[in-house]
């Protein structure tokens, strides 16, 4: 699948984050994705369910400027950034999410992070299905939930890592 093709079709699916009907589907940004993401990290340990963190962002207004900025600053600060780095307004990609994935896992000695088709195997073969953005979360969230029960010697009950259709 060419690139254009897999930014439309991330488009597409990634309008799912809300409960938009499809004739008011909208562009997914990196800064829309960053703070998603950071406000998962973020509640990872407080032990809110997935659909309860999803719900408190969906009941929110969008994220303002500021707060996409701050979620920006704290991905970086531990290392998390799409391939070629965060930008705000950029429409988001399969290859930016998957190079996400990649670093989060602390892959990217492993992975060509410029190789899109490289990132998405590797996403793949972690268990993670990158085509709808809310297994991407969810796994991300397993992944976060799985260490920090390693780290503390407790099972926590976790998230499936992958959303069933």
């Amino acid at each position: 699948m060419k690139a254009t093709s897999k930014a439309i079709l991330v488009t597409l699916v990634l309008s799912g984050i809300t409960a938009l009907p499809a004739a008011e589907a909208y562009t997914v940004t990196h800064g829309h994705f960053a703070w998603v993401l950071h406000n998962i990290l973020d509640s990872a340990g407080a032990g809110y369910s997935y659909e309860e963190i999803m719900e408190a962002l969906n009941a929110g207004e969008r994220p303002s400027p500021e707060a996409i900025s701050r979620a920006i600053a704290s991905l970086q600060a531990v290392g998390l950034s799409p391939h070629q780095g965060w930008d705000a307004d950029q429409a988001l990609t399969l290859h930016d999410i998957t190079s996400v994935v990649v670093r989060f896992h602390g892959a990217e000695n492993e992975v060509d992070l410029s190789d899109p088709d490289a990132c998405l195997s590797f996403a793949q073969d972690k268990g993670c299905h990158p085509m709808v953005l809310q297994n991407v979360y969810r796994h991300l969230l397993h992944a976060v939930r799985s260490h920090k029960a390693l780290d503390a010697g407790v099972e926590l009950d976790v998230l499936p890592c992958v959303m069933e259709p």
